[in-house]
């Protein structure tokens, strides 16, 4: 514990106004504004209670009474706001009593508590300037923060999300100084932004008002479906995706025209390819004479050319019988219905089924102290 000096010495002027010590004052040692007496030290190191001997007061611990020196000294443990009450044990008292405030710094750095600047200064937060407040971490509010190991302590005046108890006395939280709160539990936990819980405090918002704590979201993207404080909702339960797609059977059929082509006597069969004039077609092999009734050069991978003519009678041209009648080809049976099998997925870790987005683990911190 870091300790810090207290000296001074009482003196009163004499009738040639030179000022002199006054011995016989007895100073007590208190916290402030209390009558609980501290712990005063003989030197830094703490090891004996009492005023500093060099000093020549008697009695003691505490109180003590200032000797021919006028001095009082002694060391008290930092920081710490504490008051020193100077009463004379003289009759007619040469003083009157009075307490001089004093604010115990411990060597350590960064021990000097703002509650004594708050309370020597009358420095209040909403005195304080802009930049200051915009660092000053507000009671109940929640920060991630990174812990590299357990050594490291946590913040002063914050404590872990962990649904802990935090008893009476312990907390600041405006009006509830007397009761016990329990901090929400945010391990495994995302934040969604919630619904104020008092018209007046909804005053100006858009949607809902007076949702209850503790109350469920619900499905959709409205400011009406959000949570109430503390409500919850989803889970990191693993997800069944089990499922089918079913396609309906129509009942349907598939018809074609079964027919043949079949080179029989010129000009004859049940139906002709007309050939109507002079280098009608084509072809890419060999005709003999006696094919297409005129004339045709037999010349081996040449092109040939077929030509006729129409008379009286009918169509000339190259001719030939179907094989059969045309025949009907028809799927048969009742519908059938297609469905895939339903399967379940098993939950497996990233990068598996895990759906939720990517993450890292972070300490949550709630502020539930000034200091």
């Amino acid at each position: 514990m870091a300790r810090d000096i207290f000296e001074m010495t009482v003196t009163q002027p004499d009738a040639t106004g030179v000022m002199k010590a006054l011995s016989g004052i007895k100073a007590t040692v208190y916290v402030r504004n209390t009558t609980t007496p501290v712990n005063v030290f003989r030197a830094s190191d703490g090891t004996t209670q009492g005023p500093i001997v060099e000093a020549g007061a008697s009695g003691g611990p505490n109180p003590f009474i200032t000797g021919a020196s006028g001095e009082i000294a002694f060391w008290a443990d930092g920081p710490a706001e504490i008051d020193v009450l100077l009463e004379d044990t003289v009759a007619p008292p040469r003083i009157p009593s009075r307490r001089i405030g004093f604010n115990a710094i411990g060597a350590a750095a960064g021990s000097f508590p703002t509650a004594m600047l708050a309370g020597d200064a009358s420095i209040a937060l909403a005195s304080m300037a802009a930049d200051v407040l915009r660092q000053v971490a507000q009671i109940g509010e929640v920060i991630d923060w990174w812990r590299p190991n357990d050594s490291v302590p946590i913040p002063t005046g914050f404590v872990i999300c962990d649904g802990r108890q935090i008893p009476a006395g312990q907390h600041d939280f405006a009006g509830l100084s007397q009761q016990a709160i329990n901090v929400p539990d945010l391990r495994n936990m995302f934040i969604l932004g919630a619904v104020p819980a008092t018209a007046g405090e909804a005053a100006a918002a858009q949607g809902p008002v007076n949702k209850a704590y503790g109350t469920g979201a619900g499905q959709g993207d409205t400011a009406a479906v959000a949570p109430g404080i503390g409500g919850t909702g989803g889970s990191n339960a693993a997800k069944n995706f089990a499922h089918g797609h079913g396609v309906p059977g129509v009942s349907h059929t598939h018809t074609t025209a079964d027919h043949l082509h079949g080179v029989g006597s010129l000009y004859t069969g049940n139906h002709a390819h007309t050939v109507g004039g002079a280098y009608v077609s084509q072809h890419n092999r060999v005709f003999g004479p006696a094919y297409g009734g005129g004339e045709a050069a037999a010349f081996a991978n040449s092109v040939s050319q077929c030509y006729g003519q129409t008379d009286a009678v009918g169509s000339i041209g190259i001719g030939g019988t179907t094989g059969a009648a045309d025949r009907a080809l028809t799927t048969t049976g009742p519908s059938v219905s297609l469905n895939t099998a339903t399967n379940s997925t098993t939950w497996t870790l990233d990068p598996g089924t895990d759906v939720r987005p990517r993450f890292y683990g972070l300490l949550k911190l709630m502020k539930v102290r000034r200091s």
